[in-house]
C-alpha cells in the first residue's frame, strides 16, 4: 500500500490519506479513504464528476425511501473545504504520476 504523509491543518488537527483507488464508474473517478489525528478513519469518500467540475462526496448511505444522506459531517464548513482541497489535490498529483491502487 503506498504510503501517504499526514498533512497538518492546523495545529490541533492533522489528516492522513490512507488510499486512492481509480474507479471510473459513471461519475465516480476514484474513492478515498482519510485518517483524521490518527484516532478516525473515513471511508468511502468519493471524488465525483461534476457537471463543471471535480468535487468530493463524504460517504453516504441509502435510506428506505431511497433518498442518499451523508454519515459523515464536518460542523466546520472551512475545514470540509481544506480536507476537500487536500483530496484533490492528492488525487490530482496521483494521476500525474499514474500511482493508483
Amino acid at each position: 500500500m503506498k504510503k501517504y504523509e499526514d498533512i497538518k491543518i492546523r495545529e490541533d488537527l492533522i489528516i492522513r490519506i490512507t488510499k486512492i483507488q481509480e474507479v471510473n464508474s459513471n461519475r465516480i473517478l476514484a474513492r478515498v479513504d482519510i485518517v483524521i489525528n490518527n484516532f478516525i478513519v473515513i471511508t468511502n469518500i468519493r471524488i465525483v464528476q461534476g457537471n463543471n467540475n471535480l468535487f468530493v462526496s463524504m460517504p453516504q448511505k441509502k435510506s428506505l425511501t431511497g433518498e442518499y444522506y451523508n454519515i459523515v459531517y464536518f460542523l466546520e464548513g472551512k475545514i470540509k473545504k481544506e480536507i476537500d482541497n487536500i483530496i484533490l489535490n492528492k488525487y490530482f498529483e496521483e494521476r500525474r504520476n499514474k500511482n493508483y491502487e
